[in-house]
């Protein structure tokens, strides 16, 4: 009986920390924005990535820069891919 207020204690102390971690993360977690643009309601796809078509007709979406001949992330298919500059037939 002598550590029963203890182990009550200790229980409520863990409870409301972890209580406190769930809130600390739930406020501190932000919608990523993707290549750092602010996304709003009128937001279009042309105003935050450079549109992409391919050799095959396939839409791809790259941020920022797109660099030749090297790996590019793309966020319409959610995996870096090789991008190569080719001519226009």
């Amino acid at each position: 009986m002598k550590w029963q207020w203890f182990k009550e204690l200790i229980i409520l102390h863990l409870v409301c920390i972890s209580i406190l971690m769930l809130m600390f993360s739930i406020v501190s977690c932000t919608y990523s924005t993707p290549v750092g643009h602010q996304v709003t309601p009128d937001t279009t796809v042309s105003d935050i990535f450079s549109s992409v078509i391919d050799t095959d007709s396939i839409e791809h979406w790259y941020g920022n820069q797109i660099y030749s001949n090297s790996l590019n992330y793309c966020y319409y298919h959610e995996q870096y891919e090789h991008v190569r500059k080719t001519t226009r037939k």
